[in-house]
């Protein structure tokens, strides 16, 4: 399989560091998997500005090749708050509906995967937010993802949660975000694990990897 991931700073920023890849590579060592990272911080479900004459996503997921897709939304629409909900949902729905049309590796239509944001940390840093007012907006587009990929019957994870689970288990005096909605690279080494598990099930110890 040739598994892409697109959406916002969560999965673009995972690039400069690996772990995530590492994990899938490690868990499936004999699958030849292919993992191409189209991340681009800001992009929504419905609006991904490019450079001109740079192409719609759909080139570059054929370009790609992808039999897999795994899908991070839901941050950057979040700042639309409750308003934006309703609009969210619908494009999420469009997207789904869009993306189980297309036959971008040639052998039929991807596989779907869809992320929730991660929450906010409070890094405890009197100069940033502690993310009392960001999360509960969070929380709202998790759910509401939850809710319509459950009636589109598309595998989803709920990352909100599962950062907040890291959050409070972590060393109090280590954030592992560096401006409470960013993950360091500790950060990503934390996550990496708890994401494999939550995708596969199970996760690699780094002296393994």
């Amino acid at each position: 399989d040739r598994i892409v991931l697109i959406g916002s700073a969560l999965p673009e920023r995972e690039q400069y560091y690996g772990h995530i890849e590492a994990q899938i590579h490690a868990l499936h060592p004999g699958l030849n998997l292919s993992i191409r990272n189209q991340g681009f911080t800001a992009d929504e479900v419905r609006f991904r500005p490019r450079s001109l004459d740079f192409g719609e996503p759909d080139k570059h997921l054929t370009m790609a090749r992808a039999d897999v897709i795994f899908a991070f939304f839901g941050f950057s629409e979040s700042f639309k708050g409750e308003a934006g909900l309703a609009t969210f949902e619908q494009e999420l729905h469009d997207f789904i509906k869009h993306t189980r049309e297309q036959n971008y590796s040639g052998k039929g239509a991807p596989q779907l995967v869809m992320f929730s944001p991660i929450a906010a940390e409070n890094t405890g840093s009197p100069d940033l937010p502690d993310g009392s007012t960001t999360n509960p907006n969070l929380q709202r587009y998790t759910q509401a993802m939850a809710k319509v990929c459950s009636a589109e019957k598309t595998p989803f994870v709920d990352l909100f949660s599962l950062s907040q689970r890291l959050y409070s288990e972590k060393d109090k005096n280590v954030a592992l975000t560096f401006n409470g909605i960013h993950f360091s690279e500790y950060g990503y080494k934390v996550f990496a694990p708890a994401f494999a598990k939550a995708v596969f099930g199970k996760s690699v110890p780094y002296s393994a990897i």
